[in-house]
């Protein structure tokens, strides 16, 4: 019977413990990636993208046709850098797509990965949808952050403590119906109070990848 209920206790306890090592992958993985080089390189190639767009359509008010190739936008502090052949080329070094048909052009990057489509970093951006739904962010690509690894080991110490703190925590309240509150309150901070200090220690995990 007693081995039973310490059986029990420790079920509970660890099951707790899964919770918050769950919780805080949850809360953690996202600013992650966020703050990951690639991301950040999206965010500037965005930017850069539509003022692109915009000297395109400066070029174009002013001598009422569109400019054969980006070269021609090479005014107005937009300098570009090209490869060897003569291309500009995104922040990742592959050439941007541009193309005129009647009265309309596009402007299009294809991403980290060079390739048409892709998700995440590895997306197509145009200046007719600089944020399509396809940059979302996804597991796989934490999984292959090279922060992934202290994000997951943090969660996993998390997991550990409040497992170990809330089997104290039943070791040391009788389990009767008359102490059930206080167990549940005790559990409750447990896993709270492990939270509050694995967050911030995922933040700084985040914010050093911009170092």
């Amino acid at each position: 019977m007693k081995n039973a209920q310490s059986f029990y206790l420790k079920t509970i306890a660890w099951t707790l413990g899964l919770i918050v090592g769950g919780l805080s992958l949850a809360l953690g993985w996202l600013p992650v990636v966020e703050a990951s080089t690639e991301r950040v390189l999206q965010t500037y190639m965005k930017s850069r993208m539509g003022k692109i767009d915009s000297a395109v359509k400066g070029y174009h008010q002013q001598k009422h046709i569109f400019p054969l190739s980006l070269n021609q936008l090479d005014t107005n502090g937009l300098r570009f850098n090209v490869d060897n052949n003569g291309n500009v080329i995104d922040i990742w070094h592959h050439p941007i797509l541009y193309s005129v048909k009647g009265n309309n052009y596009r402007i299009i990057s294809l991403g980290r990965d060079g390739k048409p489509g892709g998700n995440g970093v590895d997306c197509d951006l145009s200046n007719d949808d600089l944020n399509p739904n396809d940059d979302t962010i996804t597991f796989s690509e934490f999984l292959l952050n090279p922060m992934a690894i202290n994000t997951c080991m943090i969660c996993f110490l998390a997991g550990s403590i409040a497992g170990y703190r809330s089997w104290l925590a039943l070791r040391a309240i009788e389990s009767s119906q008359k102490k059930s509150l206080k167990l549940m309150l005790r559990l409750f901070y447990v896993g709270v109070s492990t939270l509050f200090v694995a967050y911030p220690l995922l933040l700084l995990t985040a914010a050093l990848q911009r170092h």
